[in-house]
């Protein structure tokens, strides 16, 4: 399994914007996970962006 770099998580999303621009991060890196076996986001970077989604 390849590692990329992980784009800067935030903290928590603020607006419509934020909150769309997060989702599709979160699409993206699982699509690459379970499609092709590429990470491209570390664990803690997608359990940070996906807990700043849900609150």
């Amino acid at each position: 399994m390849t590692t990329l770099p992980a784009p800067q998580a935030q903290s928590a999303v603020s607006s419509r914007t934020e909150y769309e621009a997060a989702l599709q991060s979160l699409r993206y890196a699982s699509q690459a996970y379970y499609g092709d076996g590429v990470s491209v986001m570390d664990d803690a970077s997608y359990d940070q962006r996906r807990r700043s989604v849900q609150a």
